[in-house]
């Protein structure tokens, strides 16, 4: 929580005012039997996510060595097809080939906006950060439609 307390006064005054009209229309990249790679949707996305991450380090004087590829990368908790034997390659291309196609099919574009604050209760619940204030339980990560994207926000850290 300390770290949080230290963070979130930094953040204050020049990131999170901006969180309403923070916007990157994200594609499906590629996947892999571990991961599912996002990409901007063209240059002025790819601009705006990279201004917006020196703004988030140059607010908080943290160093931070990911690039915009790795904060793209939603990996899994484990490998989807852990397979051994003589088959092993031949199966996880099938494997990625069968994400590959799904998400093909029904990721379209996820819309990224309005980035908070969050303080992870687990691997995959948090709550957002208000500094001294209550805190408030944030909407979960949604599927990429525009209507249900639209009214998630999305964790910063």
């Amino acid at each position: 929580d300390a770290c949080y307390r230290g963070v979130h006064p930094r953040l204050s005054p020049n990131v999170l005012p901006s969180a309403p009209w923070t916007y990157w229309p994200l594609r499906f990249e590629r996947a892999s039997a571990t991961s599912v790679m996002l990409a901007a949707m063209g240059p002025g996305c790819s601009s705006a996510i990279k201004e917006w991450t020196r703004a988030v380090q140059t607010s908080t004087g943290l160093r931070n060595s990911a690039t915009n590829r790795d904060m793209l990368t939603m990996s899994f908790a484990f490998e989807v097809f852990p397979v051994e034997g003589e088959k092993a390659q031949q199966e996880r291309k099938e494997v990625v080939r069968k994400i590959t196609a799904l998400m093909e099919k029904d990721w379209g574009i996820a819309e990224l906006r309005q980035p908070l604050l969050v303080t992870w209760q687990t691997h995959t619940d948090y709550v957002h950060y208000k500094g001294d204030s209550a805190q408030q339980p944030a909407i979960a990560a949604c599927p990429p439609s525009a209507e249900v994207a639209a009214r998630a926000p999305a964790p910063i850290f």
